[in-house]
């Protein structure tokens, strides 16, 4: 068989222009509008021709109706464009939630709505705000922290308020791990996130600041404390706006929302958020007629990483002479033991934070004769260093090395042996 009558038994097999088993009227409606056939002959026709019939039709475009408007675009409730609904309806269409209710909450940077699921278990949808920004000086709370190190978009809302809302969830989930009382994260997409709802029957929790303590309030104060040093210690989360509006109380317990913002311990100023955290939560207290510590002692109490047991470590608290709230809170607060050595300052105002033990307990015999055999070569290495063009001033090159070497030879015979100095060591400390 030749050649040609090969090719033509493929053609005839893969018939590639076949129809047969086609729908062609799904076809023809699906893909009518594909094929415009009204430049198909132009090509034949004069350039002034087509440039005229080409202008014909753009008058004729501009006088049709338009599909997208400003509407489009328009914002209800501060919350909900356009974009902000689909990811809604495809919340919907997922199943994880089956009906959106009114608002339940609205702040400076997003709207808390509630919804359900078909079983009747209750969520809250928190919806960032994003063409209409209020809350813009998020910056600080992003600049210099680790998670974050591949930069951000600052300049374009959207973005900006997308990372926002995939921060909060993370922090989320670092409470939820910790066992700390929160809103459980379930889902983030764009500016919208689902969380688990605190409160019951479609009525949120109250806010703390709403909340009649009774003859409870210090059992309260205290349980709020511990809230900041367990999201310092095990989240190791600064929660950098805490305050009776970002905290909730349901079922005898107090439960912390909004933590968007929180900063991790690497943060340029987390110190600095804690120490206004602090101040937030005493003010807030002593109006409502808590007995509460200074802001230097709550800052102590969280930060204190010298005592294992809670109690000591409250009492300790209490009990320590603290210095006046004033002072304290426009004091520099170090985040490194270089720092805290450059600035000079008084070990007992942070040694709470760096751990560095305040207490200086005397030095036994053989402690000072170790310490002074140490302490007396860096002496005269200091002055050897400051002197040195003194010592070997008008000796030549030779000379001076020569010289170097008999110091040290004198040096080494007074030197205490290593494993006698460890010995001794071992021995002071038992």
């Amino acid at each position: 068989m030749s050649s040609s009558d090969d090719i033509e038994d493929l053609a005839y097999e893969y018939d590639f222009t076949s129809l047969k088993g086609t729908k062609y009227q799904e076809l023809e409606q699906k893909f009518s509008t594909k094929i415009n056939d009204s430049f198909i002959r132009l090509p034949t026709l004069a350039n002034s021709t087509i440039s005229k019939i080409k202008e014909i039709e753009k008058k004729n475009d501009e006088n049709r109706i338009r599909f997208k408007d400003k509407g489009d675009r328009a914002t209800v409730e501060l919350v909900l464009d356009r974009r902000t609904r689909i990811v809604l309806f495809k919340l919907i269409n997922s199943e994880k939630i089956s009906e959106i209710f009114g608002c339940v909450s609205a702040g400076k940077e997003a709207n808390v709505y509630y919804a359900i699921n078909t079983s009747q278990q209750e969520f809250a949808i928190k919806i960032y705000k994003t063409s209409i920004l209020v809350f813009k000086d998020r910056h600080r709370y992003v600049e210099g922290e680790f998670r974050f190190r591949h930069g951000y978009s600052r300049h374009n809302p959207r973005q900006m308020v997308a990372m926002w809302a995939e921060k909060e969830m993370r922090n989320l989930k670092r409470l939820q791990v910790a066992g700390i009382p929160c809103p459980e994260p379930l889902f983030v997409k764009q500016n919208v996130l689902l969380m688990s709802f605190i409160g019951r029957d479609a009525k949120a929790a109250p806010r703390l600041k709403d909340v009649g303590f009774g003859g409870r309030v210090e059992e309260f104060y205290r349980q709020t404390v511990d809230l900041m040093r367990d999201m310092y210690h095990k989240c190791k989360l600064v929660h950098a706006d805490f305050s009776e509006y970002n905290l909730l109380y349901f079922d005898d317990r107090v439960y912390v929302i909004d933590v968007s913002q929180s900063v991790e311990h690497d943060h340029p100023q987390a110190l600095y958020f804690l120490r206004r955290d602090c101040s937030n939560i005493n003010d807030f207290y002593k109006k409502n007629g808590a007995g509460v510590l200074t802001v230097q002692g709550i800052f102590n109490y969280i930060t204190d990483i010298t005592e294992s047991s809670d109690e000591i470590r409250w009492e300790k608290a209490k009990s320590t002479e603290e210095i006046s709230d004033a002072v304290f809170k426009e004091i520099y607060i170090p985040r490194t033991l270089q720092e805290l050595q450059e600035t000079g300052q008084d070990e007992s105002i942070f040694g709470k934070l760096t751990g560095v033990s305040q207490k200086k307990h005397p030095k036994s015999e053989e402690d000072q004769s170790l310490s002074e055999s140490d302490e007396q070569p860096n002496t005269q290495d200091k002055e050897q260093k400051k002197h040195g063009d003194i010592i070997y001033e008008g000796l030549t090159k030779q000379e001076r090395k020569a010289k170097v070497k008999e110091d040290k030879r004198e040096k080494r015979k007074n030197k205490i042996p290593k494993h006698v100095k460890k010995q001794k060591m071992k021995k002071t400390k038992h």
